[in-house]
Order: structure tokens, then sequence, then C-alpha cells
């Protein structure tokens, strides 16, 4: 929002200069930027009346131009714009005027003709970037007027970046209450004089959404001059606060906006059929904008309707079919609330932001649509003559926002600030922002404005006290805290525990979206349910995530692009799973991982890294909790992974996640050459910890013993272990996997694998004898349920 400080005095009497303001702006919540100077031209810059042109009789592209410059004599110019013409006002250089960029005005002779002045254009003179030729005056402007004065040039601006919470103040209106508040200044806002009917026409206005649109106003004005031209003081004010001039009724929609903050819009009525209706567009409706796009129209869409169909998207855009145009002699202007969920749903959906749009989204003053109308009807009326009707329109007064007194105590505000306010002052910011106090024991209740949305509890009345008497004003006191009797529990794993331990092994913690691609979803989970977002914020965007994978492998990616191939990311999150009309949100932990396996050094050559990598990061987080529990990997297919390097996660017989290499098309879709390892666990599963408990050491010696076995190369080690496990008993205290062997001395499609076992007893000391019938009934539990065979020499 742009504002121009002498469009804000004629609005507010405040002492301040402009920077201060800016500074308390910004203080109070409304971040001010740089100030720009809308600079003055030189005092011998006027207005002059072409009253005669005619060729330049030794060049094509000259004029030799007739200029009443006020002073009862006319003087000739040459000029070479295309725009000069018999009548036309436009600035004049006098002989002695210094423009912008330096150079002096002197009677010049331009091929054998003496120009005595120059006629300007607004590039020339420093006022807007247009050089397409003479900047053009009003027509009644009077010759010899100056030009500083007309324009009222020597003003200062300043640029507002405003929260999406303050949306009272996209308008002079708005900036003009806070100024008159934090400036301790005297608001003056302008009485407009209403504009009569002078006869009956009208409209009937139907609301089938009163939800969304609970007040709709309109007027209709017939016998207007459309291709008059807007009066130079509204295009000056529209082109400082960023927007051009396009025709009059347009640029008095535009300035009615910036001034009070009610978006408009006008209708072309002889092109209007029957009654207005605001309601949800219609299964197969089309609609063609006033920017020539058409659009096909969605259920949940809210549109303006007449009888023939839809003539606007509502409080975004209007339609092609009933714009003004140049043959225009009688108009429908609209001013509307409409719910700002309505209005944000409608621009996600087709990525349409306007100037409109903008302030709906944020809310606007529901009391504001007929003194809007009857401004803009003020405007129209002076600029474009005419014979206005009656306002007409409908409200359903239950739809309008509630605006419910909201109690403020003063023990909460004491305690939040940290310093007892004095009631008269707390009394005199509210009066100040139109709250209409009224004190009750221990508090006040106020009266929330309606143009105020921002306030619908107590806090928010807080942060009002706060921000008008200055957070500068406010002590600093050092937070006491006071800690809770409740302990962590022991039995399970704190997250902050494994995201350290993630960083120790060289991970970089990643925040991704919970929204996700589709197509790079479909890859990671086909034939999964998916939750689709009705108005994502990108369409790329347009999932809720099965999976921390797509985000992931995004990141990487992202680095990949800009040439950092040795990454390693992991995310905690939730993932969003759908089952039936069932959501639910787990919560998991997930890690990607390309590049070398090691820092490069001169001593050892690169190396890539592999499946056994990425599963020792998993075995390292999944011991975190208890190194004591069963947990095995086992082959599986999933379409995320790699066919042949891919495990199943399982803990005491639950599948908990995967770990493997990402599948080659899922690679191709991110772009990525390097072999990419990932893993996915779910956090609940995992997160047990075994409490501690005391287990004596056994003072008796252990007994070691190492077998081999023979197996068919399809049988896992894991299986093998577990078989080990249950044979052996409970005399078996540690059991290691110490070699895999495939080569010499065993046959094709065989390996060797060899297990140490450590036997030991807490009672007594083991003999050879027991060692041996344990290994008996292990070789023989292996040769019987696993079909291996031990492994001689």
């Amino acid at each position: 929002m742009i504002i121009s400080e002498s469009w804000l005095r004629e609005w507010v009497d405040f002492d301040l200069d402009f920077a201060t303001l800016a500074d308390r702006l910004t203080a109070a919540g409304l971040e001010a930027g740089a100030l720009t100077l809308v600079p003055r031209v030189s005092e011998a810059v006027i207005a002059g009346r072409i009253t005669h042109l005619r060729p330049h009789p030794d060049a094509a592209n000259l004029s030799l131009c007739e200029v009443d410059n006020g002073s009862g004599s006319v003087i000739e110019v040459v000029c070479g714009a295309d725009n000069a013409r018999a009548g036309l006002v436009a600035p004049l250089a006098m002989p002695g005027a210094i423009l912008p960029d330096g150079s002096v005005i002197r009677p010049t002779t331009i091929r054998n003709k003496i120009s005595t002045g120059m006629l300007c254009s607004g590039a020339e003179l420093g006022i807007d970037d247009s050089v397409s030729g003479l900047l053009e005056l009003d027509r009644s402007l009077a010759p010899g007027t100056n030009l500083n004065t007309h324009l009222d040039l020597g003003d200062q601006l300043l640029e507002i970046d405003l929260t999406p919470n303050r949306g009272d103040c996209l308008s002079l209106l708005g900036i003009a209450r806070e100024t008159a508040v934090l400036a301790n200044g005297h608001l003056k806002i302008p009485v407009f004089p209403r504009v009569r009917a002078r006869n009956k026409l009208s409209r009937e206005v139907e609301l089938i959404c009163p939800t969304e649109c609970p007040r709709y106003m309109g007027r209709i004005i017939k016998g207007l001059d459309t291709g008059s031209r807007s009066p130079d003081w509204i295009r000056e004010r529209l082109r400082r606060c960023g927007i051009r001039s396009i025709d009059v009724l347009v640029d008095i929609s535009n300035y009615v906006m910036l001034e009070l903050g009610q978006p408009m819009h006008a209708f072309d009525a002889e092109r209007l059929q029957g009654r207005i209706t605001v309601r949800p567009s219609i299964k197969g409706e089309r609609l063609k904008l006033l920017d020539g796009v058409a659009i096909r129209l969605k259920q949940e869409d809210l549109v303006i309707a007449d009888d023939g169909g839809p003539i606007a998207l509502a409080g975004v855009k209007g339609g092609m079919g009933t714009m003004i145009t140049p043959t225009t002699r009688t108009v429908m202007l609209e001013a509307a609330f409409f719910a700002p969920t309505a209005i944000a749903r409608t621009v996600r959906s087709y990525n349409m932001p306007t100037d409109a749009s903008h302030r709906f989204e944020r809310g606007v003053d529901f009391e504001l649509p007929s003194v809007a109308i009857q401004r803009a009807s003020e405007l129209i009326v002076d600029c474009c003559g005419g014979a206005c009707g009656p306002i007409f329109g409908r409200t359903i007064k239950r739809h309008l926002p509630s605006r419910k007194p909201l109690r403020l105590r003063s023990s909460r505000l004491e305690r939040l600030l940290g310093e007892k306010i004095p009631a008269r002052q707390v009394r005199a910011v509210f009066n100040s922002l139109g709250m209409n106090p009224k004190p009750d024991p221990g508090g006040w209740t106020v009266s929330p404005p309606s143009y105020r949305f921002d306030l619908s509890g107590e806090h928010d009345l807080v942060e009002e006290v706060a921000r008008i008497i200055g957070y500068e004003k406010f002590e600093s006191h050092t937070p006491r805290v006071q800690v809770g009797r409740g302990l962590a529990p022991e039995g399970v794993l704190n997250a902050d525990r494994a995201r350290d331990l993630l960083v120790d092994r060289r991970y970089f913690e990643a925040i991704t979206y919970s929204f996700v691609n589709p197509a790079l979803q479909t890859l990671v989970a086909p034939g999964v349910p998916t939750i689709n977002l009705r108005n994502p914020i990108a369409s790329h965007l347009g999932q809720m995530r099965l999976s921390l994978l797509p985000g992931l492998l995004g990141a990487l990616s992202n680095n990949a692009r800009r040439q950092v191939r040795d990454v390693r990311f992991f995310e905690t999150g939730h993932v969003y799973l759908k089952k039936g009309r069932t959501r639910t949100e787990v919560e998991r932990i997930a890690g990607v991982s390309m590049g070398t396996a090691l820092d490069q050094t001169w001593d050892r050559p690169d190396r890539l890294l592999d499946f056994f990598d990425i599963k020792g990061d998993v075995e390292a987080l999944l011991s975190l909790a208890d190194t004591k529990r069963c947990t095995t990997f086992e082959q599986n297919s999933n379409p995320a992974y790699h066919p042949g390097q891919c495990a199943q996660i399982w803990i005491e017989g639950q599948s908990c996640g995967w770990v493997g290499r990402i599948s080659p098309k899922l690679q191709e879709f991110v772009e990525l050459e390097s072999p990419i390892f990932a893993f996915e666990l779910d956090w609940d599963l995992i997160n047990k910890t075994k409490i501690p408990e005391f287990l004596p050491a056994s003072r008796f010696p252990a007994i070691g013993r190492d077998l081999s076995f023979v197996f068919s190369n399809d049988i896992a080690a894991a299986t093998i272990g577990a078989c080990i496990r249950e044979s052996a008993g409970e005399l078996l205290v540690s059991l290691d996997l110490v070699d895999i062997y495939r080569g010499k001395g065993i046959k094709e499609g065989q390996k060797s694998v060899t297990f140490r076992l450590t036997l030991q007893s807490n009672s007594r000391s083991l003999t050879d004898e027991e060692a041996d019938n344990i290994t008996g009934r292990i070789i023989a539990a292996i040769a019987s349920g696993l079909d291996g065979e031990l492994r001689a020499g």
C-alpha cells in the first residue's frame, strides 16, 4: 500500500514529519519502507493550451504550435509529439525553466523556426515514465497555471507492507485512522454529499449463498459520457499509488478502493438481463473475463450472475460480456461484502490475485458498500454527468460477521505486559481506536469496529494496548520459568536423541512441504489412496504426502543442481493416510543419502555409498531405543526401492519400515545419476525403549564357539540367527555374525556363514559337555529347519 503525504494530510491533522510517522507506523506493526520524493518542477513550467497547429515547413516530423501561456499573448513552440493537437493543454516550459536533467530552456532556432519554450512529456519532467507524447492535462485548466500547484508536486510517498490480519489498512482511510492514533492527530474524514436519485432504475438482488455474500449493493446511473477523461487530480493520485489510469469509470472505482478500501465494479447495465444473483456456479458454466481469458467454472466458485448466466467472478474479476465500452451510456455500480474464505478459495483455484481480491481475502468493512457507492456516484456524476437511480441491494444481517464485545481483564493485561497500566491510559487507547470501552469489575468490555477483523480475543486487546502505548515503553524482564513436576516418560525415546545421532552420522535435517507432486507420489506409493487438495498452493503440490521420501528426494535434486552431490538428509514429520472416510496422521523418520561413503583424502580411494552404509545408519538408530530387542531385515519388494537392494524392517514381529536403494524410475524422475539410498521408519513403532534394570554380572567364565554352516544363497542371515537363538536356549548370551563367504570350496549358489556364540550361566561354570550339547542342538535345528550343514575344515 503506497500512501501520499499530501493526500493523507487532507484526512488527518498531525504535527509529525513524514519520516517520523513512518517510524511510528513500523513500531506499531505496519512496516513502512523507504520514503520516495515526488519532486517539484521548475516554477517556469506552466500549463499551456495549443490554439493552433500547422506542419513545420522544413521538417516532416515536427509541428509549429501556437500556445496560449496565460499572459494574453501567444508564443510559437516547435514540437514533435504525435499527440500534439489544437485545444490540447500540456506542460509548457518557458524560457529560464530548468528541467530535471539539468537542461535550461532558452529560445532556440529549430530548422529555421524559433521555438520560445518547450511542450513537455511526463518523462521530461520526471513525473512518470511515459515518453509516448505530451503529458495531457485537464482541458478546463487555465493557461499559465503553475504545474506544481495543479499536480500537487513536492509530495512524499510511503510504501507500507501490511501483515495479512490488517486488511483495514489497505486504504487511505485505514492509514488515516492509525495515524490519528499514533501521532495524536485529529481525524477529519470528509463528508461526502449524498447524490439524490433522479430516476427509479434498479435491479432485484438475490443472495443464494448468504454465508459467502451476506450483503450486495448496487446503483444504476443513466446518461453517462463514458468517453470523458479522468481529472488530473484522480489520475495523479492513482499514479502515485502505483495504479495506471485506464478510463474514467475504472479510475473512479480504483480511486474509491484506495480511498475507502471498498473494491467496486461497474457493469454495462444495458447488457444485463433481469435480476442480479450471487450464487455458486453451475456445472459446465464458462466465463470470459475482462482480460480475455475464458475459464471453466468450478461448482464451488462464487459468481455474480444475471438471468443469462455468470457475469463476474465474485470479488476477483468482471466478465467481458458486461464490460464498459465507449458506447456505454448506462452503468450499474456494484459494492458488496464477500467472506474472505470464499474469495481466497477462488484466487488459489485459478491463481488469479487482483487488487480487489487482495482486500476481500483480508476482510473489508461490511458497512462500507453504501458509503462507497455514494462516493463513486458523486465522482462519476462530476466527471461523466448522468442521473442516478436509488441505491438498491439486499442484506441478510444474521450472516454478517458478528462483532461481539470482548472483555479485557486488568490482571491479564498486567501479566502479559509485565507492568501495571493505569486504567485511564487503557481507556484512552480504546477510545482512540473507536472501541467504546466500558469498565466492568476487574477490567473493561470493548466493542471492536466493523473494520477490525483481527480483533477476536483478549490477547488481541492486550496487543492493541501495547502497540499504541509503544513497545519501547515497556521494560525488558527475564522470563520466569517454573520447572514442571512431570518427567519425560522413560519408556519412550526422545526424538531429539534420534536427530542428534543422525547429525553425528553426517546427516542434515530437512523440513519439507507436507504437499507433494502427485506424479512423484505415484512412483513412491502406487495405488495407495491419497488426500487431494482442493486449492493447492501450486499445481505440482496437489496431494498430502504418504511418505517423507518425495520431499527428501526433491531436496537432494535441488542440491545436485547446485553441484552438491555428497549429501545426506533426514526428516521427522507426519504422513497423511486415507482409508475410506478415515484420515490418519502417522509420524515417521526418514533419511536419504548419495555420494561417497567417506570424506575424500589422499591416502584412500573414494568409495560410493552402498546398501550396508545406510543399513548401518538404521541399525544405529534402532539400537538407541533397545539393543536387545529382536530386529530383522527381510529382503522384500517395494515400488519406491530398487529390486534386490531393499529390505523390510521388523521389530518383534511387527513391520516398522523400509531401507534400500531408490528405484531407477524414481531416480530418473528427480534427475539424479548417482545411486540414492534411503530409509523410512514409523516413529511410534521404533521409539519404545527398555527401561534399564539391574542384572548381576556373572561370576562364572563364558565359553565361546564359532560355527560355520553352508546354506543356499536365498537363506537370510537374520533367519539363521533366529534359528540359532531359539535352539540354543537361555545360556546363549550373545550371537555375532562374523563372516559370509562365497568362492573356492563352496558350491555355486551356496554360501558359508559363520556365527560366534557366547555361552554363560549366572549360577555355575559351564562344562565343555554342556556347550557341546547346545551346539549339537543348534546343528540339528539348522539341518532340519534350514537345510544347512556344518562346514568341515
